[in-house]
């Protein structure tokens, strides 16, 4: 998810939020300037369809570097 965000950030808008790990490992959002930029929902449709269309795009073998 973190390429295809890369790729196209329009599958997973994110919010700028202060976060920050507690002692047991969770996330949470705290009062604070914003230190991350954080992905609230994603489209798990889109994702796939994204994925899926790369990497099953078909190659012309001609063209495949040896």
């Amino acid at each position: 998810m973190t390429i295809a965000f890369a790729l196209s950030p329009g599958l997973c808008p994110v919010a700028a939020m202060h976060i920050q790990v507690d002692e047991k490992g969770f996330t949470r959002v705290t009062a604070g300037l914003p230190n991350a930029s954080v992905c609230l929902h994603s489209d798990a449709e889109a994702f796939f369809d994204f994925y899926l269309g790369r990497v099953t795009r078909h190659q012309d073998p001609a063209s495949r570097v040896h």
